[in-house]
């Protein structure tokens, strides 16, 4: 589905309810967006698009609810001691296990997981509580 194509009815009604935000990150990429409110300034907000079966994301905003989605978040921009207590949480919070319904993974760049839309916004909204307290926002 190609941006012209998309339906922005049903887009905003997913983002209604989620409480999600539209964000358009530029070359043409749209991502449903979540930015916690008790971050601080520096932290960047959560990106959420659909994902193919080789878990490509499309860069379109997701059309339905249950469909499978990247959920990424950017800890490049913390302090060095954020950055590391962050990481510390989510490696040894989420150990991989391959009968879990998603993996949660901290790269050097990026937290990152594969859920539903309707599955994931509560694990992402979860996820931002605990990483605001290990940043002291």
């Amino acid at each position: 589905m190609s941006n012209v194509d998309i339906d922005f009815e049903s887009e905003s009604k997913l983002m209604k309810k989620y409480g999600l935000v539209g964000y358009h990150s530029g070359g043409g990429c749209f991502h449903f967006s979540y930015e916690p409110s008790n971050m601080p300034t520096c932290v960047g907000p959560w990106l959420i698009n659909d994902v193919d079966k080789m878990l490509e994301p499309s860069f379109e905003y997701p059309t339905d609810e249950n469909q499978n989605c990247v959920f990424s978040f950017s800890i490049d921009d913390l302090e060095q001691d954020e950055y590391y207590r962050v990481q510390e949480y989510i490696n040894e919070s989420f150990k991989y296990n391959p009968s879990a319904t998603f993996y949660i993974e901290a790269t050097d760049h990026e937290i990152i997981f594969y859920a539903t839309l309707k599955n994931g916004v509560p694990v992402m909204k979860k996820l931002s509580k605990k990483i605001s307290k290990l940043i002291g926002g």
